[in-house]
């Protein structure tokens, strides 16, 4: 993920990011508002580094308004992503896409301190 100075310009970086992606086709989404979502990698056959951020996000998982989908990969086999939405209907950054800008800042803090 690249370095993003505010959740305003990482939302809008990763809401609908999705449709540039080269040979990917997202089905059997359940929202049918993909539009306003982003898929942020979580695991893959090699690595499994996704953990912590499904774990935060399980309540948002819980509610619906999140999801962790499986797909295919041509490098890798599989890989499993969580889908978000980024933008509530009234436009507004979504509860769910908040806390992953608080996971990232943390991850940041991290890499800083390092």
């Amino acid at each position: 993920m690249a370095d993003f100075t505010s959740i305003e310009e990482m939302a809008k970086a990763l809401c609908g990011e999705w449709k540039s992606r080269k040979n990917f086709i997202w089905t059997g989404c359940a929202d049918p508002d993909a539009d306003r979502c982003a898929l942020i990698p979580l695991r893959n056959r090699d690595n499994a580094w996704g953990f912590d951020i499904r774990r935060a996000m399980a309540p948002f998982i819980e509610n619906g308004t999140a999801g962790v989908a499986r797909m295919r990969h041509w490098a890798v086999g599989w890989q499993e992503e969580l889908w978000l939405h980024v933008y509530a209907e009234t436009g507004e950054i979504t509860p769910g896409f908040k806390k992953l800008w608080k996971l990232y800042q943390h991850k940041l803090s991290l890499r800083s301190s390092e």
